[in-house]
């Protein structure tokens, strides 16, 4: 509060107490990190967009990108899946920049509302309860009435980040 409820600071601490608390009735620290902590980073980027505008979603995804490169130089890159609160900071320092953007990727391919929607499922269908990577993408294919398997196998099984997604975010910041 001795930042004043005006400040942005301020405003950045509701936010992320606000996501952290949409989110903690599905994740338990056993849980892989992109969930326990990339749901509540993701939640932060829909608040903020929410109240600053599509240009804030841009903004934090060049951040996310630039976190995960810089992390990338400090450790090997294993699959989000596997990475878990007890791992090496530096491996869960590329997870926490990459879970969000996963996220994120999926409002690109599947729409917006339908993966907030889906997202929406889980927390009232699953809460009290251990939540991972297949009952987010049962729920999402549920909504979507799509098949995720590829997006999951490319985002979660796998290291790295699609090109397509990199261009797309990269190239709107360098003009093109």
């Amino acid at each position: 509060m001795g930042l004043g409820i005006d400040s942005s600071n301020f405003l950045k601490l509701v936010e992320s107490g606000l996501a952290r608390s949409w989110f903690a009735s599905i994740s338990a620290p056993e849980s892989p990190i992109g969930i326990s902590e990339g749901l509540p980073e993701y939640a932060e980027v829909v608040i903020d967009e929410s109240l600053t505008g599509q240009a804030s979603r841009r903004d934090l995804v060049s951040r996310y990108l630039q976190e995960y490169e810089s992390a990338c130089k400090e450790a090997v890159e294993k699959p989000l899946i596997s990475i878990m609160m007890q791992d090496p900071v530096e491996q869960r320092r590329i997870a926490l920049a990459k879970a969000p953007l996963f996220f994120i990727a999926l409002e690109d391919a599947y729409g917006v509302e339908s993966v907030r929607r889906g997202l929406a499922e889980v927390l009232t269908l699953l809460r009290e309860q251990k939540v991972g990577y297949p009952d987010i993408r049962a729920a999402l294919e549920h909504v979507t009435n799509k098949d995720l398997t590829p997006m999951f196998r490319v985002w979660i099984y796998k290291p790295g980040i699609p090109d397509e997604f990199r261009e797309k975010y990269e190239g709107r910041e360098s003009g093109k």
